[in-house]
């Protein structure tokens, strides 16, 4: 039986004193509700004890409002001080006795707010501080109100804080909050909620969802990842994670869940359950597709065999079940034959130019990495067989399996990521690429099982790459590997310009997978065309032959076999690592 405990989705606010949007009896003591001063009254009655002002003055109202400052044709105009008799204090510009301009008001209770002001109303840009609640706000005002971008924190040291836009006081629009949690929102807002697309970040529990939410809750399509601590040499993506459908913060609908073990479950959900029709894939690959009623199968199944550990799926090699069998019990037999070198391996090489990614970081061996392991035991040279042809040959199992159809699409993506039983199951069906065709000495094995001996005792240990290996993770520029580095500096700088190149012609082969969607590749040929096109070919300089023992050099062995070259020799937009 299968039982998911993952972790649920955060379903209520993050709700401390210090993170609380601002209250309605804070909101009341913003909102700035101000009286004129009487100024037209006070020169009716009072012009008997106050002369007609002009330049600078003081003058008090006959409501106790007082203002010290100047006048011009007996009105409070230009710089000055107005008092009310409930505390506040205005300290700026006056425009025909209105506030209008720069300025300052002081609340009684020493809260404050400077910067634009209109007919009294702060309008504009401008800063407001909340010295009880030690909170401070600066940005873009409207008719009192926080409207448009601003920030406000939460906090004297602003570790709290949203930046973003407002409206009417309300997030509202694209913002970022961050809490005292170290909890992290970006994305959008609406009425002071999580609503639309974002990203959070639960920096305290170490999990993310990516997607979309209504009303502060997952809601629509989205990718939620609970990453877990790391053993140390684990050998899988240390992560659970659902991507799928969300209802008011539960998975609710159609979804795929990766556990951390590699196993994978691709199907309907209720109520945070499996349930309804489902595949499930263990992590040694046994396969169980049917019906889940709350989050368990209804039929009996093993995700593990006490004959066959691991589970590969040769369906298209051996159309007899009974040869696949045989040859399945061989295969788990030869890795664990070569189980302890194969995982050092497969540690060591995921460790190769780590790149942050926000789903599987380094917990497991990306293409990219998969690709230099070949490389470094001259694969494509010893048998002429190009990464591209290797890469169909794998991915060729997926085409009719939905939930791994990915693995078929995206076959030349170099960061897509393999578990343990992913890259076992590369290494299988290369082998038979390989070695098929070629009379290989055994006495214990045949078929596809022979190739992968052969291919593990004479390209991959051969080498000794086990041995040899030791990648630096904190400077990736200290690789020595010239043609690594070069190819490397080029890509990070230049890569956007040189892949909208590629995508514009690349093409699909004579050999490309029918219906694969990143089957879209390059030859040599190509390349030239390219670079004459571009008026990097030159007859003096950098010739088409200096150009071809360039790329047999550093890039792309086989295409040079002893002055002749194999134009057609395909490549996809990552030629070098």
């Amino acid at each position: 039986m299968i039982s998911s405990k993952a972790e649920e989705v955060e379903s209520g606010l993050e709700t401390s004193e210090s993170e609380k949007q601002v209250t309605s009896d804070e909101e009341s003591e913003e909102s700035l509700i101000i009286d004129k001063p009487e100024v037209r009254e006070a020169r009716r009655k009072l012009f008997k004890r106050i002369p007609y002002q002009e330049g600078r003055g003081h003058i008090e109202l006959l409501n106790g409002n007082k203002y010290w400052g100047e006048f011009e044709d007996n009105l409070m105009s230009g710089l000055g001080r107005f008092e009310w008799t409930n505390g506040l204090l205005y300290e700026g510009e006056f425009n025909k006795n209105s506030i209008n301009g720069i300025g300052k008001y002081i609340w009684k209770n020493s809260n404050s707010y400077i910067g634009n002001v209109e007919n009294f109303i702060r309008n504009g840009y401008g800063e407001y501080t909340n010295n009880i609640l030690k909170k401070n706000y600066v940005g873009e005002w409207k008719n009192g109100k926080f409207n448009g971008y601003g920030i406000l924190k939460y906090d004297p040291k602003g570790k709290s804080y949203y930046e973003g836009e407002w409206l009417n006081n309300n997030k509202h629009g694209k913002g970022k909050m961050v809490y005292a949690s170290g909890n992290v929102y970006t994305g959008d807002w609406k009425n002071n909620l999580k609503d639309g697309f974002g990203k959070m970040e639960f920096k305290n529990k170490n999990e993310e969802y990516v997607g979309f939410w209504k009303n502060n809750l997952p809601n629509g399509k989205g990718i939620y990842t609970w990453n877990l601590d790391s053993p140390l040499n684990c050998q899988y993506p240390i992560h659970n994670q659902y991507e799928g459908d969300w209802d008011n913060g539960k998975k609710w609908g159609r979804g795929i869940f990766r556990y951390s073990s590699g196993a994978i479950y691709e199907g309907e959900w209720i109520d945070n359950m499996k349930h309804g029709i489902g595949i499930y894939i263990s992590e040694y690959g046994y396969v169980y597709d049917g019906i889940f009623k709350y989050d368990r199968t209804t039929e009996p199944f093993s995700y593990y065999s006490n004959d066959n550990q691991h589970f590969f799926d040769l369906s298209l090699i051996y159309d007899d079940e009974k040869k696949r069998n045989e040859q399945l019990k061989s295969l788990n037999t030869i890795i664990i034959r070569y189980i302890f070198d194969l995982n050092q391996i497969y540690l060591k090489y995921r460790n190769y130019q780590p790149k942050k990614n926000i789903i599987y970081e380094n917990y497991s061996l990306s293409y990219l990495q998969l690709w230099k392991l070949l490389e470094d035991c001259e694969i494509s040279k010893q048998t002429n067989y190009s990464l591209v042809e290797m890469n169909r040959e794998y991915a060729k199992n997926f085409k009719n399996k939905n939930y791994l159809q990915y693995k078929f699409h995206g076959l030349h993506d170099e960061q897509l990521h393999l578990t343990l039983h992913d890259f076992y199951e590369y290494l299988i069906h290369i082998s038979y690429l390989l070695y098929s065709n070629i009379d290989i000495p055994s006495i214990n094995e045949s078929g596809i099982a022979v190739c992968f001996s052969h291919f593990i005792k004479n390209n991959i240990l051969s080498k000794n790459v086990n041995s040899i290996i030791s990648f630096d993770n904190e400077n990736e520029n200290e690789i020595k590997n010239l043609g690594s580095y070069i190819f490397q500096t080029i890509k990070d700088k230049y890569g956007k310009i040189i892949y909208e190149i590629y995508k514009d012609r690349a093409y699909y082969h004579k050999k490309s997978l029918e219906s694969s969607k990143g089957d879209l590749t390059l030859n040599i040929r190509d390349i030239i065309y390219i670079l004459k096109d571009y008026g990097i070919l030159d007859n003096e300089i950098l010739t088409m032959k200096k150009i071809i023992e360039i790329f047999s050099i550093y890039f792309i062995p086989g295409i040079n076999d002893d002055g002749i070259y194999n134009f057609d020799y395909e490549v996809s937009y990552t030629i070098k690592f």
